[in-house]
């Protein structure tokens, strides 16, 4: 049996894009849910079978998640009766139960493989070899990460302040990624091959904005709503149309607050009330450009006909940064041309982000049909 395990939407779009051409060939898969911010309705649709497996640690303070988490491989093995004939695809090692579904597939003889979590979620982490000193909280959770049953092994990885927890390397038989990296960790690489996606008609001088929670990790309030108001700010000017579309993981009162800047300083701003994954909207807004900081949407335009366009290079306080650093040299080694300055953000802007081609590239579908 092959299965996916996916923790949000754009996990979701992806494997059922790779289910596609698994049961073009035959095959089935079963869909593993460990809910973060999946919304989309009949997610199951199309999988032999779908397993669902809440986790504590969505919501929780991490000392009542902890605890919580003690039950979850008993919940697991109950759901999951994997074989060594079986293959695991998953996308992150950000949430600890998947190490444990992870686990527990690796200990029966399953070959497990790592998918790109949309771009810079796995490239950036993945290629930052510099490692940053852990504070004092971050060591006793860490500490307390490794007594959670089966997490001895975990290992922590932290940059710009952000710390990942990664499974020991021997658990993951390869990574499955679209544009070709040198890992620091003792991983294989396979180069997926792209799926085909619909092009489309962009609409000359519309512009779709994917916000970003920054101000969660990256900005302070203050930084983040001043960049917020300077880059809207550009876009209005650079383009005769501009939506704005919430991420996902917004709260109610950041949504308030947003709004209230947009209603305030930018009027022609149109905010679209649609939680969808851009992958779903394109077709229905084909805009001529999608702007972002750093969306993970943006590296997955390939020959849609609509340009990526990355406006973190103009913060400063943003760019300097180490994460925003090691992407900027990503997406220069990969041809992507920056907006030179705030007043080059505008309709007929190229980006020149290069296609590296299809040789050497194969499918999730061929991958869970080799032996061994």
């Amino acid at each position: 049996m092959i299965y996916f395990l996916v923790n949000n939407d754009y996990q979701l779009v992806d494997a059922r894009r790779h289910l596609a051409e698994l049961r073009a060939r035959g095959l089935v898969a079963t869909l593993i849910e460990i809910p973060h911010t999946l919304n989309a309705e009949r997610r199951g649709e199309g999988f032999e079978r779908v397993v669902t497996l809440p986790t504590p640690l969505r919501g929780q303070r991490w000392v009542k998640a902890w605890r919580g988490c003690f039950g979850a491989p008993s919940r697991i093995a109950a759901a999951l009766q994997p074989t060594a004939a079986d293959v695991l695809f998953f996308y992150t090692e950000y949430e600890l139960l998947n190490h444990m579904a992870a686990l527990r597939f690796k200990a029966a003889g399953a070959r497990i493989f790592l998918l790109e979590d949309g771009g810079f979620a796995t490239y950036v982490p993945f290629s930052v070899a510099a490692e940053e000193a852990m504070t004092l909280k971050e060591r006793i959770i860490a500490a307390m990460t490794r007594r959670l049953p089966g997490l001895r092994g975990t290992r922590f990885h932290k940059i710009n302040g952000q710390v990942y927890p990664w499974l020991p390397d021997r658990v993951i038989d390869a990574v499955g990624v679209y544009r070709a990296i040198t890992p620091i960790r003792d991983l294989k690489i396979r180069l997926l091959r792209r799926q085909a996606r619909p092009a489309v008609a962009p609409h000359k001088g519309r512009v779709i904005f994917l916000n970003q929670p920054m101000y969660d990790h990256y900005q302070t309030d203050d930084q983040y709503l001043a960049g917020l108001d300077r880059l809207v700010g550009a876009l209005c000017k650079g383009f005769h149309e501009v939506l704005f579309k919430f991420h996902p993981r917004e709260s109610p009162a950041w949504r308030e607050r947003i709004g209230a800047l947009l209603a305030q300083r930018h009027l022609r701003v149109r905010i679209l009330e649609d939680d969808r994954p851009f992958e779903q909207l394109a077709t229905a807004y084909v805009p001529e450009a999608l702007a972002s900081y750093f969306s993970t949407a943006l590296l997955n335009l390939d020959v849609t006909g609509i340009e990526p366009l990355y406006l973190y290079h103009l913060l400063p306080e943003v760019a300097e940064q180490p994460v925003f650093a090691q992407a900027t040299l990503l997406l220069q080694r990969w041809g992507y041309r920056f907006a030179p300055s705030i007043d080059d953000v505008r309709s007929g802007f190229s980006s020149g982000l290069e296609d590296e081609g299809e040789a050497g590239r194969e499918s999730v579908a061929d991958i869970a049909m080799q032996v061994g």
